[in-house]
């Protein structure tokens, strides 16, 4: 199942990819209305992630722990001490995880790993800030291509805050470790 949802998310990626590379520009008119066509299937799908994202609290994320589930395993693959740190950055907000410690993920992790670790919390989007994940499979191929490239026409920093920690609602701080997504 997770595979499944990973491919259909990077299959709806290259569709949007598609549409907007194939539109040849008409002008400005033409040009902001593809803009915002991306920018809202962009939402959809993170809207899409958010809600079928099992963890949206610090007592979800522990829940799934202690059953095992979906994207434990690349948990489990950080050490003691990156997993602490991982879960002692974890804020959470109104609308889940708001910000997190990438570096220790980007340190350890493979990019189909950081995939599944990040769709727990419905925000795998922010890998492509990620600079230091490891490309070990075909998986971790697809997830890079997929993450990584950019939408065709407009990807203006819609995907988080990398450099970043939610300290507030609607408030990111510098912080040199996290990422501050659309849900602080």
């Amino acid at each position: 199942m997770n595979h499944c949802l990973a491919f259909i998310l990077f299959a709806a990626c290259l569709m949007a990819n598609a549409k907007a590379s194939d539109i040849p520009s008409a002008g400005k008119d033409q040009d902001s209305s593809l803009k915002a066509q991306v920018r809202e299937e962009k939402q959809i799908r993170r809207m899409i992630a958010r809600e079928i994202a099992p963890v949206k609290s610090l007592q979800d994320f522990y829940r799934q722990q202690a059953h095992q589930s979906r994207g434990i395993d690349a948990f489990g693959k950080l050490t003691p001490k990156s997993r602490a740190e991982f879960i002692a950055g974890l804020v959470f907000g109104e609308r889940g995880l708001a910000s997190f410690n990438f570096k220790v993920i980007e340190d350890e992790l493979s990019f189909s790993e950081a995939y599944d670790l990040l769709g727990l919390f419905g925000v795998q989007y922010t890998i492509k800030h990620m600079k230091g994940l490891k490309v070990r499979s075909n998986a971790d191929l697809l997830v890079k291509e997929g993450t990584i490239r950019p939408m065709a026409c407009c990807d203006e920093n819609e995907s988080g805050e990398k450099g970043y920690r939610c300290e507030s609602r609607g408030t990111c701080a510098l912080s040199q470790t996290h990422i501050c997504t659309d849900n602080c």
